[in-house]
């Protein structure tokens, strides 16, 4: 949806973003230019918590198609840029942004 410039979608990613770039180490890390630190921050936070949690709610069935649904929202939505364009337009924006998707 991003992808396509839905302003609905668009506005969403502004909002967790906006909330990220202020809160969220790894991008904090990755605002001071040390963008390994960044993937390697996300991408434990993203397996470890993740995987965790994952596999407690597996037990319920159910809950993992939610959480899982969300997660590929997220994933989406975040790639593009604070321009609202494509991460997939340079090598070093699409490494990053692919590394941490599929941890």
């Amino acid at each position: 949806m991003v992808q396509n410039g839905s302003n609905f979608a668009l506005s969403y990613r502004d909002k967790i973003v906006g909330h990220a770039i202020k809160s969220d180490k790894a991008s904090l890390y990755a605002q001071k230019g040390h963008d390994f630190s960044a993937a390697m921050i996300d991408f434990s936070e993203n397996l470890f918590l993740g995987a965790v949690l994952q596999t407690l709610m597996g037990i319920s069935v159910v809950i993992p198609y939610v959480t899982v649904s969300m997660q590929g929202w997220v994933g989406g939505i975040v790639s593009v840029d604070y321009n609202h364009k494509s991460r997939f337009i340079n090598f070093k924006s699409a490494f990053y942004y692919l590394l941490v998707l599929f941890q």
